[in-house]
């Protein structure tokens, strides 16, 4: 259909998208009443299809923070692989050698914690 023959409402529709950055024209394009949509020129159609969806929101992480940075879990690997080589002892005892290394705020931390981190 030529542009001179559109009903007026479409003739609008088409001086307004010409004014809009494109990342306007699939909103412009959804709020065009379904018979409207229907006569628009084909490659306007077309960019309404290959038009990008919005990006996705991000997600809430959920769970606690971390307790302990890499540094602190690397230096407490290497001190508990040196300790279990030197001699066995129950692991209890050395985790309380262990929370020593590490500073005051942080030394509360529970023998659970500690054990997931040392794996």
């Amino acid at each position: 259909m030529p542009e001179g023959k559109l009903p007026p409402s479409l003739k609008q529709f088409l001086d307004q998208l010409r004014q809009q950055p494109p990342e306007h024209i699939r909103k412009l394009v959804l709020e065009l009443p379904r018979h409207l949509r229907a006569q628009l020129p084909a490659q306007l159609r077309a960019a309404k299809k290959t038009a990008q969806p919005p990006a996705p929101k991000p997600k809430h992480a959920g769970g606690n923070l971390p307790k302990l940075t890499k540094d602190e879990i690397d230096l407490l690997q290497a001190a508990y692989s040196a300790a279990q080589a030197k001699e066995k002892r129950k692991r209890s005892i050395v985790f309380q050698d262990l929370r020593q290394l590490l500073p005051k705020a942080k030394r509360g931390i529970s023998d659970r914690t500690l054990r997931r981190y040392l794996k």
